[in-house]
């Protein structure tokens, strides 16, 4: 086989029989999967399928930062049918079994973080080698966009480190370092920084030479227990009905995690891969237009526009002013136009602050009681903090935006707002009582041409009355 190189992708051979693969998309910091990147690998794979010399495949990045960070978000939010989101998802199932089904060894080589899609891809091959340094993660995060993992990650992964502990990771979004991925199963060697091109060669080599053997699939230290709950549909059974009733609270706002239950344990999946797979297209479907994943999609969009430096440094129309007060003491007042109320720091709530206060914006956080208020703005503090330490703030930065921060337990506090943005939790009372009190006290302040109370985590058909002429608008 001769070098080939495409506009994602160089396919060359390494020694007899071997083939790299190296992914490296252009004008990325780091790889992800969109449609361009499955195109080629499609035309990869045929090419590999049809080798008759071939032994043996080696997957790797040609990016420092990574290996591959997954699918593209930005493709998936654009997605607008159901159809659509099914045609991709099986576009990625159909495209990973050809790689799983290559009759030779496949080896991914991973370092930095692979996560997603990126995870995906390496779960389709033979083995998985990680490179042990700080900055190299293994995660399905898919739950923190309000999806699940629907590339034959809810599938494989119970089948290679056991249905509970992959329940856990992908319910929690976790990400494993080297020695604990190792430790699960779901790597099978670790090599150093230095050594670590030539161990991932030597690994596929040992593969195809027949120096390792069949690696074993569950590599839980209590295999027989591990077995017994991910291999027989009653202890898969047993496990759904106990994780169903440990996330029962935490669904009804995230009904990804049940969605991730459902399709991992599903009776129809213990013995056809297939039928988890259209479990999955299909659950994947369902989420991708809940009110729950479109809020979690655009905080994500809104996360990464405050990664860029650029963007935190503020207008003059939206610095701080000096006013006077009734006593005719000069103090730190509100930009005339740009100041944001936020009801409820959780996460949601904690990321659309963070976010605001790194715009410029004069943020003014309410929670429910003290107690809670203090977490949330410990929360809101702590992801400052963390771009502080990433070097994409400078503390003096952190301290302008701590400054254009501040938080209450009274909706009186609020009536300063010119926007207003519910993140409470999704149930239908709590909503309804939010509008119904800033209803009230946004409507008697004459000082503002309008108010908007936005409803920033429903989309669940909450129409509150709307204000008289001239008063707030409640949307």
């Amino acid at each position: 086989m001769n070098v080939s190189t495409y506009e994602n992708f160089q396919v060359e051979p390494i020694d007899d029989g071997h083939v790299q693969v190296t992914l490296n998309v252009p004008g990325r910091s780091m790889n992800v999967l969109d449609e361009r990147v499955l195109a080629e690998l499609e035309q990869i794979a045929t090419r590999l399928e049809n080798d008759t010399a071939l032994r043996g495949v080696l997957f790797r990045s040609g990016k420092p930062a990574g290996f591959l960070a997954g699918a593209d978000v930005r493709r998936i939010a654009a997605i607008r049918t159901a159809d659509e989101a099914g045609e991709i998802v099986r576009r990625g199932q159909e495209l990973f079994s050809r790689i799983e089904r290559l009759p030779v060894p496949t080896v991914a080589a991973i370092h930095g973080p692979c996560l997603g899609g990126g995870l995906e891809l390496a779960l389709a091959c033979t083995a998985r080698i990680a490179r042990d340094d700080g900055s190299t993660r293994l995660g399905l995060p898919e739950v923190q966009l309000g999806l699940l993992p629907a590339w034959g990650g809810t599938q494989r992964l119970p089948r290679l480190i056991g249905l509970v502990p992959a329940l856990k990771m992908m319910l929690t979004g976790s990400r494993l370092k080297p020695d604990e991925a190792l430790q699960k199963g779901l790597v099978d060697r670790v090599a150093d920084k230095a050594g670590f091109e030539a161990a991932a060669r030597k690994f596929l080599t040992d593969l195809t030479s027949g120096r390792v053997g069949m690696l074993p699939v569950c590599r839980s230290p209590r295999r027989v227990l591990s077995w017994l709950t991910g291999r027989t549909r009653p202890g898969r059974a047993l496990v759904r009905k106990g994780t169903l009733r440990q996330i029962a609270r935490s669904s009804q706002q995230y009904p990804a995690l049940r969605e991730i239950v459902e399709t991992a344990t599903a009776p129809v999946a213990v013995d056809n891969l297939q039928a988890g797979f259209d479990r999955e297209a299909a659950a994947f479907a369902r989420l991708l237009f809940t009110p729950a994943c479109r809020n979690l999609l655009g905080l994500f969009f809104g996360r990464e526009e405050a990664r860029t430096p650029e963007s935190w440094v503020p207008s003059a129309a939206e610095l701080p002013v000096e006013t006077a007060d009734s006593g005719g003491a000069s103090t730190r007042g509100l930009p005339e136009k740009e100041v944001l109320g936020v009801i409820g720091a959780g996460v949601m709530g904690a990321g659309i602050a963070t976010l605001a206060v790194s715009r410029g914006l004069q943020v003014i956080v309410r929670e429910a009681d003290a107690q809670t208020l203090d977490a949330g703005m410990a929360r809101i503090r702590g992801q400052l903090e963390k771009s502080v330490q990433a070097g994409r703030m400078s503390a003096d930065e952190r301290d302008a935006c701590l400054s254009r921060l501040s938080g209450c337990t009274s909706a009186e506090d609020l009536r300063h707002a010119t926007i207003v943005v519910e993140a409470v939790p999704e149930r239908l009372e709590i909503k309804q009582a939010v509008f119904r009190e800033l209803a009230g006290i946004l409507a008697r302040d004459d000082s503002r041409d309008q108010h908007v109370v936005a409803d920033g985590g429903s989309g669940d058909g909450i129409t509150p009355a709307a204000g008289a002429a001239g008063r707030p608008a409640l949307l």
